[in-house]
Order: structure tokens, then sequence, then C-alpha cells
């Protein structure tokens, strides 16, 4: 035989499982930290009682809360994304939000088309956000036991 072929042969070093091991776990645990802080935040139930009320009756105030709150936590979202690898989610967020924002600078004569096409990247990117809640949710559940039991509390 061929030092090649004795090589493929070779029984795996047992420090080197150890340190894959121990790697892998502090990946995993890094990833349901960032997933259940990301769950934690897109829980809307906190502000939605502050809202409700401020959007009802005041909602030329609502309106750039709400804008500030979605310049604030968009990169947040992107940062947890990127890390997690989801591409997928990175490109509809690019598509619900970027194409709204585009439609802005076509020029309309109709104000009322104008006020629409203003508040339509502000509602798709909490419609995103609503749809990203639900496969976090997903995400965690998935990764282990205590990831469901966190879903479970958080949603009480």
């Amino acid at each position: 035989m061929s030092t090649e072929q004795m090589e493929d042969f070779k029984l795996p070093n047992e420090r080197e499982n150890i340190v894959s091991d121990i790697t892998a776990e502090l990946s995993s645990d890094h990833t349901m930290r960032r997933l259940s802080h990301l769950y934690h935040w897109l829980s809307a139930k906190r502000f939605t009682i502050l809202l409700y009320p401020l959007i009802l009756y005041a909602p030329f105030v609502a309106l750039p809360i709400l804008l500030v709150l979605a310049v604030i936590f968009a990169p947040y979202v992107i940062s947890v994304l990127y890390k997690e690898g989801k591409r997928g989610w990175l490109i509809l967020l690019a598509v619900m939000v970027g194409i709204p924002i585009g439609l802005i600078f076509i020029p309309f004569e109709v104000p009322q088309i104008r006020i629409a096409l203003f508040s339509l990247p502000l509602l798709m990117f909490y419609f995103y956000c609503v749809c990203l809640r639900w496969a976090v949710a997903n995400w965690l559940s998935d990764t282990s036991i205590e990831g469901e039991a966190e879903v479970e509390a958080e949603d009480q």
C-alpha cells in the first residue's frame, strides 16, 4: 500500500474530535443566543400596548416613532440573519422593503398615492418582522428543547 492509501485508513485523532465537538457546541450556543435575542426583540407585545392608542389618536406622531424603530432595528436583523447564513431572508427583506422605497421616487400627482407610497416600506418592514418572528420560533424549536421552552414562555 502507498502512503496515500494508508492515510485514508487512519482513524481520526481523539484530540481533533474533542476540539471539533467543543467548537460545534460553542457555535450552537452562539446560534441559540443570537436567535433567542432576535426572537425576544421580534415579540411586539411590549410595544403594541403603547402604540395602538398612539396610532389611533395621533398617527402623525406614531409613524415617525415606528420609522425610527425600524431604522434602528433593521441593521440588527440584518446582522443576525447574515451571521446565521439565512441569505433567503436577507433577499426577501431587500425585495419587500427595497421595492417600495424605489416606488417613492416615482412622481405621482395624486397626494393620496404619495402618502400611501411613503407608508408602504414601513408596513412591509413590520409585516416582514411578523413573518420572521414565526420563522425564528421554528428555528429555535428545531434547535433544542430549551429553544422550544423559550418560545412557549415568550408567547405566554
